[in-house]
């Protein structure tokens, strides 16, 4: 099995629901983790090294 090693910083996709007023839900993204996905889609063994970026979005 090939190894690949992937990386960078970590975001966070901030996604809210028309049917459902005031709730935001945060789920992992960014560049790195979706290039992640796709190795291991590929059937490689994918290891993510990340950074989470100081950045706080809210109200």
């Amino acid at each position: 099995m090939t190894m690949t090693t992937v990386i960078g910083e970590s975001l966070e996709d901030t996604i809210s629901d028309p049917r459902r007023p005031g709730e935001v839900q945060a789920h992992a993204g960014g560049s790195p983790l979706n290039l992640a996905v796709g190795v291991a889609r590929l059937v490689w063994r994918p290891t993510l090294y990340r950074t989470k970026p100081m950045i706080h979005m809210g109200t």
